[in-house]
């Protein structure tokens, strides 16, 4: 990486990260004077980058460039070295570009003279020349003339290539599904659990029989993470099987991708949904975009705890499926009951896609369910019908699934008013089939979400079910949503922030008239 990205957060957290985990890398900062347009002297107090390494506690040096030979044997010792110590290490560069930046920069930042200076300096026309004087001039001929044929082969081969073809690209973003996972089918008695024991269950399911799994996240070991849906794991099965990480979350998150991009499945939790709003580039533009980019397959499961409800306030209670789910490339799942989740949890770590695994905190300590195996576990990838009826069709998902149930009860007691309602549990891809068809008999449509209105997820939603049967529909779609404000840090305020049982059914009663 250059002298100008080296000043990111994304550089400084993978130094500490790759230094508190022993990993065997070698950074190279190329420090070539300029980022783009700006000089060092404008960049860094300190000219001596390299000296950031004793920061880590990593061994660090400056490397000069000029001679290709210094360079070769520099390098090759490094990387030796890191091979032997395990340990990362850090290497600034000192180099310069022959060009801008890029193909339209002129350069015209530079001083009078910079530039002619700079090509003055090029070391490997002085390389050429003594390899020549060694006797090689023959070689490095034929050689030149070797890589002259094949750039001009290769640039004609390409102009003959027909244009790309925009088909198939839609099949292109998500790995094709993959076999099932030989799972043994235990637990087979069911056991009473709330929600975050059932996702303990799943993780120490999938520990106990994929080698290739791992978990990470910040204080899951022995705290057992923010909401105990680790606890006991890191005693069970050792680090680094059970990982806490630093607080880097874009770090942790491409250490992640590079894990699951080489033979491993990680699970990685967020100790709130929020804070992955720091890993957002490795999330929706690495994560999401190996697989159209490159055939690449990244089999990853990110948790989010999320929601609110719980009085933490606007960092902690954020519903972020509509700004992550916007990207392509990325599926979801939000269970709503202990076996839904224990079944989620399986299904995501199988896929061979990043899936975000969405886990309402009100939801982790709301009741015990019987949970058991489940062979047929995949079947969260489609919506749930959970309630039979003929006035609308109502569309909901996490902790809301349990507001709309409750909200259907007392409309049914109180007005004799019944309805279908479903439980989408896959966020993305949208399955909407059965809720399509119920919607076409029922001329109604009700969606339902915690997230705020304006760009919330039940407009797409809305637009998926109603663009087929617009025509056909009694009512205009009501949406039930948060208000458009930040998470307000106060129990009677989020009150009001939020659905409620009692707004749903008000807003449904309104509706219907």
């Amino acid at each position: 990486f250059g002298d100008g990205s080296s000043s990111t957060g994304d550089i400084h957290e993978s130094l500490n990260l790759a230094a508190v985990l022993a990993v065997p890398v070698v950074f190279v900062i190329e420090n070539n004077q300029y980022a783009y347009s700006t000089p060092t002297s404008e960049q860094f107090v300190s000219p001596n980058l390299h000296e950031r390494a004793k920061g880590y506690g990593m061994e660090g040096f400056a490397m000069d460039c000029s001679d290709p030979e210094h360079v070769l044997q520099t390098l090759g010792a490094a990387i030796e070295r890191t091979r032997a110590t395990g340990r990362p290490l850090l290497i600034e560069a000192h180099t310069f570009r022959l060009r801008g930046h890029a193909a339209y920069d002129t350069c015209d930042y530079m001083k009078p003279g910079e530039a002619e200076a700079i090509l003055a300096q090029d070391p490997l026309p002085k390389f050429r020349a003594k390899l020549a004087a060694a006797g090689h001039g023959t070689r490095l001929d034929a050689i030149d003339t070797e890589i002259a044929g094949f750039v001009e082969a290769t640039i004609k081969a390409s102009l003959a290539l027909p244009p790309a073809s925009p088909e198939g690209m839609l099949a292109e973003v998500f790995a094709p599904p993959a076999a099932p996972l030989a799972w043994l089918p235990v637990p087979a008695a069911p056991q009473n659990l709330n929600l975050a024991q059932a996702l303990t269950l799943g993780q120490r399911k999938i520990l106990a029989e994929r080698p290739e799994s791992l978990l990470l996240g910040q204080d899951i070991g022995a705290y057992g993470g923010a909401f105990k849906v680790t606890e006991g794991l890191v005693e069970e099965f050792g680090r680094p099987r059970v990982l806490s990480t630093p607080l880097c979350e874009s770090a942790s998150t491409g250490y992640a991708l590079g894990l699951a991009t080489n033979a491993h499945r990680p699970i990685e939790e967020f100790q709130f949904a929020d804070f992955s709003t720091d890993a957002t580039t490795q999330i929706v533009l690495n994560a999401a975009t190996y697989h159209f980019r490159a055939g690449q397959k990244c089999p990853v499961v990110f948790r989010f705890p999320c929601g609110g409800g719980l009085t933490f306030g606007s960092f902690h209670s954020q519903e972020l499926e509509s700004a992550f789910l916007s990207f392509p490339g990325l599926k979801a799942l939000y269970p709503s009951n202990p076996q839904d989740a224990f079944n989620a949890l399986l299904a995501a770590y199988e896929d061979d896609n990043p899936v975000i695994l969405f886990e309402h905190k009100a939801l982790y300590r709301r009741g015990k369910q019987p949970v058991k195996w489940d062979a047929n576990y995949r079947s969260i990838w489609e919506p749930a019908k959970l309630r039979s009826g003929d006035h609308a069709t109502i569309v909901t998902y996490g902790e809301m699934t349990l507001l709309a149930g409750e909200a259907c009860d007392y409309l049914a007691e109180e007005y004799e008013q019944t309805f279908d309602l479903f439980d989408l549990r896959a966020l993305a891809p949208l399955k909407l089939d059965a809720i399509k068809a119920s919607l076409a008999r029922t001329g109604r449509l009700v969606v339902i979400h915690e997230g705020r209105r304006t760009h919330g997820f039940g407009a797409e939603l809305v637009a998926r079910l109603t663009e087929e049967h617009f025509a056909a529909l009694k009512a205009a779609p009501l949406r039930i949503a948060a208000l458009d404000i930040p998470v307000p840090f106060a129990p009677e305020l989020e009150a009001v922030y939020r659905p409620s049982k009692d707004k749903i059914v008000d807003a449904i009663a309104a509706w219907l008239g």
